[in-house]
């Protein structure tokens, strides 16, 4: 295999790997599940250790029914696109990728015909998938359009109350209609909300449920987890029981697995959790692989495997037709290799743990791993990677079927908007009415802004609340209700509003607003010394906003630059737009 430069991948190279490639094998499991419902669910943060007979009756009887994979790993430390798009896809992420411009946006004008939803798309059977948050946040409406499904999600058809976080039992119940009539199989895709983080009793669903955790022998972070988990369990007891009363449980199969390990809770709150010391390693991303089919007795797999191993191995149950020299994941129940992947190439064997970090082989029975045998599997897991990023890069897919790809010809809402990453912000704040734009037809995308602009989006967004302008604000401000109400709730001073709308200004008001929010603590901020002093032009204020707002990824820097450097670049109002959209669609 000849390395592939990142970014300029080469199609020939490509048919050459794949030709070399030997296919899976079909097993006793092929088409076993042909012409069943397919539900799946991507869980926001989610933990086996949650799982117990008492608490979570419905979970653990999806988790000890049908196939039971016994050595799951979930990939991901963090970030929800980057576990998603690895189980959607059957590929890794590009880790050199931000969640900005991520995988799944760089997808969006490829040819994907091994997603589920453009499986059952091909066959003229219905699919459909939901979010439980805005839409166009991660870009949503438009990748999981691409990947075939008829996505909804809040502001997208999905009629729901939004909160943070927000319900995954109002999701599913806002969303059976659509399918659960069916006389077709379907195909149903959720990525569920309820358990993202903080896990303290301001988070929404850890109080919706506190009651029923309470008494539970944990600490208030532990007990918030599971209460707020607690959603997700109730989601899929109504899933469940919908199911039953339309007379489709026979026939649905269940898939769930986690999006990242819960980055929320603190190592030692995750030992608490899961009672035991739990490695950091790898430990912590064992996780669940949830296979469930009604009336099945259940099948132990003790293979190692990981999130890019699901959609192959469920192509296959389902009987689906395709090349899985063409996925970098692999069907687990062909028992063919035994390895779980982590995002930062270090992997799990059944003899032997490799960890990339130190490039070190641990044998499980303590004794020496064989140097050939260990870069045999490292220069596995290299291909997996860089094979993956290739197929992304080069819309493999679109060469090798002959077809053209995916989205490629974008229909935007003004003539001065020319992309994806302007059209989503550009169209969530109007379509809010957090912004203006200059006519029917021209936004004003590249004109400049201003503090005043920037302070009544956020005002907007808190519903215009009625203020007393008073002698606070100068009598020719612009927006001057938005700015007195700025004032007296403390996101700025009267002197502030004739600040230019720079980088480091707008971190700092995007700072404020979120602490007013409850989104940010003081204990968040702060504490960088060092930078103090490397940016000695900069307050500590400035720093620490500039800091904050860019390993959010709200503030990106341009072409490499470091954001400091950045600090009085102009802020021109297609940044504000998608500055607003982050701000709503915030998740750490």
């Amino acid at each position: 295999f000849t390395q592939l430069p990142k970014g300029d991948a080469d199609l020939e190279i490509l048919d050459r790997y794949f030709a070399g490639k030997v296919p899976t094998k079909k097993n006793e499991y092929t088409g076993l599940l042909q012409g069943y419902n397919v539900i799946m669910l991507c869980a926001e943060s989610y933990s086996p250790y949650l799982i117990s007979p008492e608490l979570t009756p419905t979970l653990y009887k999806l988790s000890t029914n049908g196939f039971v994979f016994e050595n799951f790993y979930c990939s991901f430390p963090n970030t929800t696109t980057a576990g998603e798009y690895a189980f959607c896809m059957g590929l890794m992420p590009d880790m050199y990728r931000s969640k900005v411009a991520s995988s799944f946006d760089a997808s969006s004008t490829n040819y994907l015909p091994y997603c589920m939803g453009n499986v059952f798309g091909k066959q003229a059977l219905p699919a459909y998938a939901y979010h439980d948050y805005y839409g166009s946040f991660y870009n949503r409406n438009i990748t999981h359009a691409n990947m075939g499904y008829d996505f909804k999600a809040v502001s997208f058809g999905l009629d729901i109350p939004l909160s943070w976080p927000a319900s995954d039992k109002d999701m599913i119940d806002a969303s059976t209609q659509d399918f659960i009539a069916s006389d077709d199989p379907f195909c149903v895709y959720y990525m569920t909300f309820s358990g993202h983080y903080e896990y303290d009793w301001s988070n929404a669903m850890s109080s919706k449920n506190r009651h029923r955790v309470q008494d539970l022998d944990y600490s208030e972070e532990v007990k918030a987890y599971l209460a707020c988990n607690l959603e997700l369990e109730d989601a899929l007891t109504s899933l469940l029981a919908q199911l039953e009363a339309a007379g489709q449980a026979d026939n649905t199969i269940i898939v769930l697995t986690a999006d990242h390990y819960p980055y929320g809770l603190q190592e030692e709150q995750y030992n608490e959790l899961a009672g035991k010391a739990v490695d950091t390693t790898f430990g912590k991303f064992q996780s669940s692989f949830i296979c469930y089919v009604p009336g099945m007795e259940p099948v132990a797999v003790p293979d190692y495997c990981s999130t890019i191993d699901i959609l192959p191995t469920l192509l296959n149950l389902l009987g689906v037709d395709y090349d899985s020299r063409l996925l970098t994941g692999r069907d687990v129940l062909a028992h063919e290799d035994n390895l779980a992947i982590l995002s930062d190439h270090s992997y799990i064997t059944d003899s032997f743990r490799y960890d990339a970090a130190t490039a070190t082989a641990i044998a499980n029975d303590g004794g020496e791993v064989d140097a050939k045998t260990v870069a045999k599997y490292c220069d596995y897991v290299s291909e997996v990677f860089e094979v993956s990023t290739a197929i992304l890069d080069t819309d493999y897919y679109s060469h090798v079927f002959g077809v053209s790809g995916g989205n490629r010809e974008q229909a935007y809402m003004f003539e001065d908007v020319h992309n994806i990453y302007m059209s989503n912000g550009i169209s969530f704040v109007c379509e809010k009415g957090y912004m203006t734009p200059d006519s029917d037809t021209v936004f004003g995308a590249e004109r400049t802004s201003s503090v005043a602009e920037f302070i009544d989006c956020v005002y907007r967004i808190e519903g215009s609340p009625k203020v007393e302008v008073g002698s606070s604000v100068p009598a020719d401000s612009e927006y001057p209700e938005a700015a007195a109400w700025a004032i007296s709730n403390g996101l700025l001073t009267n002197e502030e509003l004739s600040q230019t709308l720079n980088y480091k200004f707008t971190a700092i008001l995007i700072c404020r607003y979120m602490q007013l929010q409850g989104n940010l603590s003081a204990q968040q901020l702060g504490g960088n010394d060092a930078l103090y002093s490397l940016f000695p032009a900069l307050t500590q204020e400035e720093v620490d906003a500039l800091l904050w707002c860019n390993s959010e990824e709200i503030i990106n820097g341009n072409e490499g630059e470091s954001i400091f450097a950045q600090a009085e670049t102009v802020v021109v109002r297609k940044q504000v737009a998608s500055y607003i959209m982050r701000i709503c669609s915030f998740e750490s």
